[in-house]
Formats: structure tokens, C-alpha cells, sequence
């Protein structure tokens, strides 16, 4: 077993580890910058498995078909090879598969954090992971570990993005005559892909329908699964209308020719409910305390050296303005232009990593940029207009005299949208 690389290590003079993130089956994962693509954050997901020395081989053949899948597959929702990667840390030797960072929660941090989803993230969910599992299947791959801690939900446009590619696999014409592994999560996973079978693309779909179950119940496989007749039996236990649980009860049907065939299949069949509209999950940004911001102090140095810089510099243009008013204020033009590029970055960045998440409301017709807009400083900008919080709940409750006079908590998933709301009513009244 490999030693855990500690933070602030560098790895090939390139990677700079920021904190592990993580261990599976074949290894620890990283969160590192990579410091020649301006700390572009990535995963460096290590080669490492705990295993029998008999198994390695099989091991090492899993990890590199996740390499391959990877560098096929080109989605948004999938993380972006990178790289394989052989290093030396403290004289250890290492194998990394680099991957792009997908920047937010897994949806079993999210359940845990927030509290389990309603019918409407739901329907977003299924509507936004469907092609994704599309796209996945017609290139004849089945995913094999579909589970709610192998999506994440991503924190820019809260779109589900599907991690951990290891037991991916083909199950083109070639393969038919091969034994299948077991692999994937007893409480997730089919019957037919625990006991080693031959896994289908129904078999990623089955797993998603327990997944959902996840999320509509915070509640174990157990509770609802019955071993003697291979039934999910839920519907008196989640919160659903009785279209949803019929297509979540096809998707878990024993028998695989049972179930939908395809993603697709389960996405036509959504469409021709009842409408309910789609919600997304708003994710509190504080829960992200994953990249590092930029050193303030680092910046403040940069401009003393950029003040001592232009002092020098016009000295120069006083005593020999002739000679170099070319080059000499050239030179500065061009390093105002290149510090001032970093202070723009950097105040970028820092909007990026402190900007509140979008809120969603399925009875408003306004916009979730309009909501994350509305929430930006938005206490700083009443004290400016020299409006108090009173005035606005005034407001508030006059335009929504039905909601729950408590107070709000963002950090609360359910009153996310009272928030949202809250934040509209003083926008208005600042510019008014």
C-alpha cells in the first residue's frame, strides 16, 4: 500500500497536491492545481490498490480501460482525460491517471448535507443524466457503478456530471464469450451484475432508479427491496406521483428484458407526465471549501512591485527622456497590462469562488440568473441606499403574504427560493 502523498507536494514539477479527496478500490484521488495551466485544478487519481499481488493484474487491466474510456469519451458531463502519469514522491514510485475537476457535491453529500430531493430536482435530474447514459451506451459501454456517490452535482450549472469510469465496460460482440466481473454496489447494483453476469445497458438504468430512491428517502436498498420476489416495494414511502414510481418501478423490474432497453426509453417516458416542473439543486458555495483562494498577500506584493516598477521607470523618463521614451514607457504600458491581467484574474477568481448559488422556483417565471444576480452583496448594497432589512420584509410579506413568516436560512435547501424571493423585493426597492 502507498503512502499518502501530503499537501503542498509537487509532482513532476508540474502538479501541486492541494488535499486528497478521497480512497477507492484502486487507490487514493487528489486534488492538485496544475501549476503550468495557471493552477488549473485537476484529479490525480492514483494507482494504488489494495490487493492480493495475484490480482494485480486484473487490477491494473481495470485501470487502464478507465484510461481508455476516458480518452474516448468527449462529454460534458464526463470528466476530461488528462494524462497517464508516472512519478517519484519522497522516493515512491506512483501511477496517476489525470482528470479535469468537477467542481461540487455528490449527490450523497447532498442528501446529507441539504436533506433528501423532491419530485421536481428529481425530474431535472433523470432529464439532465438520461443522455448522458445515451451517449455512453450507443458507443456499447455500460457504466457497472452508477450510484449517488459517483455523480456529481456541479456547482456552476448544477448539471449531474458522471465520475469514476473504472468498471466500465465494453460489451461489444468481442467480449459476449468472456466472464464477466462482478463489480458495482450491492445496494445499487443489479442481480445480474453482483453475481458476475453479463451487465447491460438496462443494468446502469436499474441502478439509477435505486439511486433516485436514494434521493427521494436517505433510506438503504433494504427498506424497500424484497430478496424472496426480487420487488422494489416504495410507493407508500416517497413523496412521488404514481407516473414517476411506475417508470422507477420498470426501471427495477428483476429481469432485465423487463426494464426499459434504453435511456432513452426511460426520457420518453418522463416527457409524457403529468408536467412538473424541473428544479434544481441550489449548493451552498461555503460547502465548497475545496480550492484555495488567491494569497491577498501575494497580491499586495505584486503591487508594490509594480508601484516600485513605474517610480523607477519615470525617474528614468526625467533624466533621460529621449532615450527612452520608447521602450522605457513601452515597458511600462505593457506591465501595467500584465499586473493589472493578474489583479482582473485573481478578482475573477475570488467572484467565482464567493458568488451564491443560483436558487430555483418552481412557481416564479423569473430566471435563476436574475436570482443569483439579486442575492450578490445584496445587504451591502441596502446599507448604500440606506434601506433597512424591516423595510424589505415589510415588502416581502405584502408581495407574499402566504409564505411562512420564519426567519430564512440559505443554507437550508427548502428556503433557498424564500430567499431568492427575498433578495428580488430589496432589489427593487434599491432601485426604485
Amino acid at each position: 500500500m502507498s503512502l499518502e502523498i501530503p499537501p503542498d507536494s509537487i509532482v513532476v514539477d508540474k502538479y501541486k497536491i492541494i488535499k486528497t479527496l478521497g480512497r477507492g478500490g484502486f487507490g487514493r484521488a487528489y486534488l492538485a492545481q496544475d501549476m503550468g495551466r495557471f493552477n488549473e485544478p485537476c484529479v490525480l487519481k492514483e494507482f494504488a490498490p489494495n490487493i492480493e499481488q495475484r490480482y494485480w493484474n486484473k487490477a491494473k487491466e481495470l485501470f487502464d480501460r478507465e484510461c481508455r474510456q476516458l480518452y474516448q469519451l468527449k462529454h460534458d458531463q464526463i470528466p476530461d482525460f488528462k494524462e497517464i502519469l508516472t512519478a517519484k514522491v519522497q522516493s515512491v514510485s506512483y501511477v496517476f491517471l489525470v482528470q479535469s475537476y468537477v467542481r461540487g457535491l455528490s449527490y450523497d453529500a447532498i442528501v446529507q448535507k441539504y436533506g433528501v430531493l423532491n419530485e421536481g430536482q428529481i425530474i431535472r435530474f433523470l432529464q439532465e443524466i438520461l443522455p448522458v447514459l445515451t451517449y455512453i451506451h450507443e458507443r456499447k459501454l455500460v457504466h457497472r457503478d452508477i450510484s449517488p456517490d459517483n455523480i456529481i452535482c456541479r456547482f456552476t450549472d448544477q448539471k449531474p456530471v458522471l465520475i469514476d469510469f473504472g468498471l466500465v465496460r465494453d460489451v461489444s460482440a468481442k467480449y459476449t464469450q468472456m466472464a464477466f466481473t462482478p463489480a458495482g454496489k450491492q445496494w445499487f447494483s443489479p442481480y445480474e451484475q453482483i453475481n458476475g453476469q453479463n451487465a447491460l445497458p438496462s443494468s446502469d438504468l436499474y441502478a439509477l432508479a435505486a439511486t433516485v430512491l436514494f434521493l427521494l428517502s436517505n433510506r438503504k436498498f433494504t427498506e424497500f427491496y424484497t430478496p424472496r420476489s426480487g420487488k422494489w416495494e416504495f410507493r407508500q414511502q416517497v413523496n412521488i406521483s404514481p407516473g414517476l414510481s411506475d417508470i422507477l418501478t420498470k426501471m427495477l423490474e428483476f429481469r432485465p428484458i423487463d426494464r426499459y432497453q434504453t435511456a432513452a426509453e426511460v426520457g420518453k417516458a418522463i416527457t409524457i407526465l403529468p408536467y412538473i416542473v424541473p428544479v434544481a439543486i441550489a449548493i451552498d458555495p461555503r460547502d465548497l471549501d475545496d480550492i484555495p483562494a488567491p494569497d491577498p498577500d501575494d497580491w499586495k506584493q505584486n503591487k508594490s512591485k509594480l508601484q516600485l516598477l513605474t517610480s523607477s521607470v519615470l525617474s528614468l523618463c526625467k533624466s533621460h527622456p529621449w532615450q527612452v521614451i520608447g521602450s522605457g514607457l513601452g515597458a511600462l504600458f505593457a506591465l501595467n497590462l500584465i499586473f493589472s491581467g493578474i489583479g482582473q484574474m485573481m478578482g475573477d477568481t475570488m467572484s467565482n469562488l464567493t458568488k451564491s448559488p443560483p436558487d430555483s422556483n418552481p412557481n416564479s417565471s423569473e430566471s435563476s440568473n436574475a436570482n443569483i444576480n439579486s442575492c450578490l452583496d445584496i445587504n451591502d448594497r441596502l446599507k448604500v441606499a440606506r434601506i433597512s432589512e424591516q423595510a424589505v420584509n415589510k415588502q416581502y410579506r405584502q408581495k407574499y403574504p402566504d409564505r411562512p413568516k420564519k426567519a430564512i436560512d440559505p443554507r437550508n435547501i427548502n428556503d433557498r427560493q424564500l430567499r431568492a424571493e427575498w433578495c428580488q423585493v430589496a432589489e427593487k426597492l434599491i432601485n426604485n
